[in-house]
């Protein structure tokens, strides 16, 4: 069992982080059981969601004791520890997504919470940005969904055009 645990972490330190790295995020080993390996996501929210398939593929390939990969970022998905809807997408947003996007000076601002739709609001470099759409879909709404069971949808109300220093702009000035 160590072997494949040692064969796992060293697969993924030569192979599979630079490939998260590249989209601004990083994965650590977690743990190997019963052929499931669990990763840890850091960083970025939505760096490991368009290649995850590709990751598992690749560790799979190598390591053909591992049947399936899980990706868990901060806590266990399904198991936020905490008593209602809006409070569990608030903890996520000021533990996981909030802290990644504060490199380019934005954040994110829970509105409310009706019913199973998620309403929020992109604030600082976020707002007007080039990439809030990606980041939203890509991330922010995956991540949400994934974490906290019972919410179906996210909804950005921001006004993007009211944006004055957005990270990414979308034209030449």
């Amino acid at each position: 069992m160590q072997d494949i645990v040692d064969s796992l972490k060293r697969l993924l330190e030569e192979r599979v982080r630079a490939l998260v790295m590249d989209r601004g995020g990083d994965l650590a080993f977690k743990a190997f059981s019963d052929g499931v390996l669990k990763l840890s996501i850091e960083g970025s929210p939505g760096a490991t969601i368009p290649i995850r398939k590709n990751i598992s593929n690749l560790i799979r390939h190598y390591v053909p004791e591992v049947r399936d990969v899980e990706f868990v970022a901060g806590v266990e998905a399904g198991k936020v520890p905490v008593s209602s809807l809006p409070e569990a997408v608030q903890k996520i947003l000021d533990e996981q997504i909030n802290p990644a996007i504060d490199a380019h000076g934005g954040y994110i601002r829970l509105i409310e919470v009706t019913g199973d739709t998620v309403f929020i609001r992109f604030e600082g470099g976020c707002q007007g940005c080039a990439m809030a759409h990606v980041t939203l879909c890509q991330g922010v709404e995956v991540m949400i969904k994934d974490q906290v069971q019972g919410v179906v949808a996210v909804v950005d109300l921001t006004d993007h055009e009211r944006g004055s220093n957005p990270y990414f702009k979308t034209r030449k000035t």
